[in-house]
């Protein structure tokens, strides 16, 4: 029997075909690793099946394919869709409520006879966070890799001039890093495709191991991009760049990517600008995914492409700057291929660059590179001595880099030469994927069987007891407390009630305090799962109330709107209180504005 392995893939628009790269800022480069990946494993004659868990969308505005629960992609592998949240196409940014759902879900569909996998590779932060949580129930090895991390996100922007309160509102950062902390306290294996991601970057988290990374670089699917193109495609490429260009045969810059503010693209286009040199010599082609009526994009979308317009409007570089407003996935190959043949260059000029999968594809073309000196580049420089790196960060080091690669003929063969052979050597599909099986499987072999530290899902509980950290708990008299937990540990309060406690100290505070320990044991948790079974009664403590009795108590002042409530490490529980309840209930209180419980994993 062979190997079966599941792999998730929430975000963006993903099928087995032509794929809508650059479509928006969800749909990149991540999306066609996944499927390449997935294929080359479905052909290997030790696996006996590979499926790709995605969600479920039902929306006008995009294809009929997103809608099919089930697609297949080659023999032995499929695509697996999943609805959660609602129905419509959602920014990834916005799926963080909904994915405990999918995590159910997937527990049922996993414990169905026949289901069962030998691995969970999971791909960002968003199946992270449900790969863990499938993970911790059903005891199955996890992989993860996160393609691009929060932290990085995070430390980049905040550089840039992006304030904290912008970073919450439009990117969830602080859910995205909490999602990828759970993931790796979790994860067997973590997959990076460059050393310097797991030195640098996955380093800046409480839970790497950094004996738990392992550097796979990417391949290239060597029958799209080589060197040798066809006249037929050529024409093709005349139609799309023919109404931009007054000199199309000048060597062009070259830069395919989506209209996202990390990806810097109006940076190479003022840098363009300002050179007398690279106006002169070259030609600049932006290919920023496809649009239609510009209004219909996403906001960020947006704000890049008016940037690039009003550089190329400020700089008058018009008959020299080419943005397509469609393409193919089939014109990518043809896109390197017809830059090399003119001499050009492929320009990625990303504030970060986790990996970098169209440097690759632009060198098993045969087309040099200048590139951001960040992440993967760096990597790809080092094995293929393919061009330069350059501080974008710096619009001078960008524009010298740019005019120093294109100045020496000779040397642009050299590293023409050096891309190709370089990629056929280190970056194949093959290389790649016998390194990932024999990876995936010396840690299934090896990884110890997670005993308590599996969370299985329990019966639902039909109550909560919660006890206050600060008042019933400050000074407890320690026979009380001992019966307390054994009370607690006792049947039938044991199969129906679930322990937590409340507190206002934080949380630092709250994990050393020895009498949380003294009764928060090992055994007793609040299950997320759990939270829609509860439907608590809230009584409020007489004087003299036993420390024994079931109640809830909300130790808040007036006015205060949230706190947390402490369970066992590493969960807790955040409440949200509405004003009426601030000193009891009232006759304002229903069950509308009843406070809210919302479970979280704390780093």
């Amino acid at each position: 029997m062979g190997i079966r392995l599941l792999h998730l893939h929430l975000h963006g628009l993903f099928r087995s075909h032509e794929l809508e790269l650059g479509r928006d800022a969800d749909t990149g480069g991540q999306t066609l690793y996944v499927l390449e990946l997935v294929r080359s494993l479905a052909q290997r004659a030790e696996v006996e099946q590979v499926d790709v868990v995605t969600r479920l969308i039902q929306d006008r505005r995009v294809d009929l394919d997103y809608s099919q629960r089930v697609e297949a992609i080659a023999p032995g592998a499929r695509i697996l869709r999943f609805p959660f949240g609602p129905k419509r196409y959602l920014r990834k940014e916005l799926l963080w409520p909904h994915l405990e759902e999918l995590a159910d879900q997937l527990v049922e569909h996993l414990s169905q006879p026949g289901q069962r996998v030998d691995w969970i590779h999971a791909h960002y932060a968003d199946a992270g966070l449900v790969g863990a949580l499938v993970s911790q129930r059903l005891g199955i090895p996890l992989v993860f890799t996160g393609h691009s991390l929060g932290r990085e996100k995070q430390r980049r922007l905040l550089a840039g001039g992006l304030d904290r309160s912008q970073l919450e509102q439009t990117y969830a950062i602080s859910r995205r890093i909490d999602a990828e902390e759970r993931a790796l306290a979790q994860a067997d294996l973590v997959i990076t495709s460059t050393r310097q991601e797991a030195d640098q970057q996955y380093c800046r988290y409480g839970h790497f191991q950094a004996d738990q990374a392992a550097v796979v670089p990417p391949g290239v699917d060597a029958s799209r991009f080589h060197p040798h193109g066809s006249s037929q495609e050529c024409s093709a490429l005349q139609s799309l760049l023919q109404p931009f260009l007054r000199e199309p045969d000048r060597p062009p810059l070259l830069a395919i990517s989506r209209a996202v503010r990390r990806k810097n693209i109006p940076a190479l286009v003022e840098a363009f600008g300002q050179s007398p040199v690279l106006r002169q010599r070259h030609n600049l082609v932006l290919v920023l995914g496809c649009r239609d009526d510009p209004r219909e994009l996403e906001k960020q979308q947006r704000d890049v492409l008016q940037q690039v317009f009003d550089l190329v409007d400020r700089f008058d570089l018009y008959g020299q700057v080419a943005y397509p407003k469609q393409h193919s996935r089939a014109q990518i190959p043809a896109l390197y291929r017809w830059a090399a043949r003119r001499g050009g260059l492929f320009v990625n000029p990303a504030l970060t660059e986790p990996f970098g999968l169209t440097l690759l594809e632009a060198a098993a073309c045969g087309l040099p590179m200048v590139a951001t000196d960040d992440g993967g580049p760096r990597d790809i420089q080092h094995r293929c001595d393919n061009g330069l790196l350059a501080d974008v960060t710096d619009p001078g080091a960008l524009q010298e880099a740019l005019e120093l690669a294109g100045s020496d003929r000779s040397r642009w063969r050299r590293w023409s030469d050096n891309g190709v052979e370089a990629i056929s050597r280190h970056f194949s599909w093959d290389a790649h994927v016998c390194q990932y099986l024999a990876l995936m499987q010396q840690k299934v072999r090896v990884s110890p069987v997670r005993g308590m530290s599996v969370v299985r899902r329990p019966s639902p509980v039909s109550r909560l007891l919660a006890l206050d950290l600060d008042s019933c708990l400050e000074l407890p008299e320690e026979r009380s407390l001992a019966h307390l937990r054994d009370r607690l540990q006792a049947a039938p309060l044991a199969a129906s009630t679930g322990l937590v406690i409340l507190t206002g100290r934080s949380l630092d505070q709250a994990r050393c305090r020895r009498n949380l320990s003294s009764v928060a044991i090992g055994s007793w948790m609040f299950f997320p799962s759990a939270r829609p079974a509860v439907r608590p009664s809230v009584f409020w403590p007489s004087p003299g109330s036993s420390p024994c009795s079931r109640f809830w108590w909300w130790p808040v002042s007036r006015g205060m709107e949230s706190c947390w409530m402490v369970c066992p490490p590493p969960w807790f529980l955040r409440i949200t209180i509405p004003a009426c309840w601030a000193n009891g209930p009232s006759s304002g209180c229903t069950s509308r504005n009843a406070p809210v419980l919302e479970p979280c994993w704390m780093a």
